[in-house]
């Protein structure tokens, strides 16, 4: 009867080692999904940031662009890269003190006369002693305080009996017309007339 029992003792020994092996591979499984969700957290903050920073940038960018040009005006590009209004029909020549400078096509900026913009023709003469714009084949005259553009013949400013001025050539006198008008007559003229023809001569 002895050698029976020692026979079944061995089987239930090797039986407990196998248990415990499977108790350690499951507790190797927790870790493993931890550092996932800690990933996940920090790219969904990055994103976030990214997004409000470009709405920030975009705001200043908006306001400073064009300004509101009134009815009847267009935009002109200044030389700083800046648009500014001028009215259809005139061109920017500068941009003084932030204000543009517009004068009309076929004419152009020649000076600044008592902080006031002188346009004139292209090939107008400009005297900026007097601020005034003569155009080709005229010159600028003086008669006391008073200035005007007299043809460029030898012609001169002369005073009438109305105390205004006309341009005259040399060997002429102003006379006065009953209506106003001056003509320049030689100097044995005494009048001046209006004929049939409705058309001023001197007398």
């Amino acid at each position: 009867m002895a050698p029976p029992d020692k026979v079944n003792q061995p089987v239930t020994t090797t039986t407990a080692p196998d248990t415990t092996t499977e108790v350690e591979t499951t507790t190797t499984e927790k870790p493993t999904k931890e550092p996932t969700t800690t990933t996940t957290m920090a790219t969904t903050t990055t994103t976030t940031t990214t997004t409000m920073a470009t709405t920030t940038t975009e705001k200043p960018e908006t306001t400073t662009e064009e300004p509101k040009c009134a009815n009847g005006e267009a935009y002109q590009k200044g030389e700083d890269g800046k648009n500014y209004c001028c009215p259809k029909g005139e061109s920017l020549q500068k941009v003084m003190d932030g204000k543009p400078i517009c004068c009309k096509n076929g004419h152009e900026l020649k000076g600044i006369f008592k902080e006031e913009p002188k346009c004139c023709e292209r090939d107008s003469r400009y005297y900026k002693e007097y601020g005034a714009c003569c155009a080709k084949g005229r010159v600028y005259q003086t008669y006391g305080s008073v200035g005007q553009c007299c043809d460029d013949d030898g012609s001169t400013l002369k005073r009438a009996s109305n105390g205004k001025v006309i341009c005259c050539e040399a060997n002429t006198t102003p006379l006065v017309a009953p209506d106003g008008h001056m003509e320049c007559c030689l100097a044995h003229h005494t009048k001046v007339e209006l004929d049939p023809q409705r058309k001023y001569k001197c007398t």
